[in-house]
């Protein structure tokens, strides 16, 4: 599968479409468990897409809260269980992700050294660095490789011309 068409697939499945849509649809066909190398931690993603260096999906805390799509990057993933049915690995890395789709949406990054999460506007990724605009104005750089997880706060729909 080549980057296009695991970002249209990405599209279709779930966020760029419609968050509120997947509150009220039946529930994802897989469901992945995501189990992560620091602290134990655990997440179920729905509607998943697995890259070459990263798994992302739906997550939700708990009933009722509006889920977040979140995105962990394969260093920080001990174990994936896959639900329900076989799971599909695209070719896309989380660099071509990011800069394809989501510049410019507010994200909030936590990183692998457990501080809290920083949230700011995803304004720039080259090779494999990211840079966040912070509400300071202030820029910062990240890794890709030493993120915990990035959730999606906002996305930036682009306008039609």
């Amino acid at each position: 599968m080549d980057i296009e068409a695991a970002i249209e697939d990405l599209e279709a499945q779930a966020y760029f479409a419609s968050i509120v849509s997947i509150q009220t649809q039946q529930p994802a066909k897989v469901i992945l468990q995501v189990n992560l190398i620091e602290r134990d931690q655990t997440f179920f993603l729905s509607w998943p897409l697995i890259g070459k260096d990263f798994v992302a999906g739906f997550y939700t805390k708990a009933t009722g809260e509006k889920p977040v799509w979140l995105l962990i990057p394969m260093t920080a993933v001990a174990l994936i269980n896959s639900y329900f049915t076989e799971i599909d690995v695209t070719e896309l890395f989380a660099r071509d992700l990011l800069q394809g789709k989501l510049l410019g949406s507010k994200v909030a990054i936590r990183t692998s050294n457990n501080e809290a999460a920083i949230s700011g506007l995803l304004v720039s990724v080259q090779e494999n660095f990211l840079s966040l605009r912070l509400p300071s104005w202030q820029l910062v750089h990240f890794s890709i490789g030493s993120l915990k997880c990035l959730v999606v706060e906002k996305l930036n729909r682009p306008t039609e011309d």
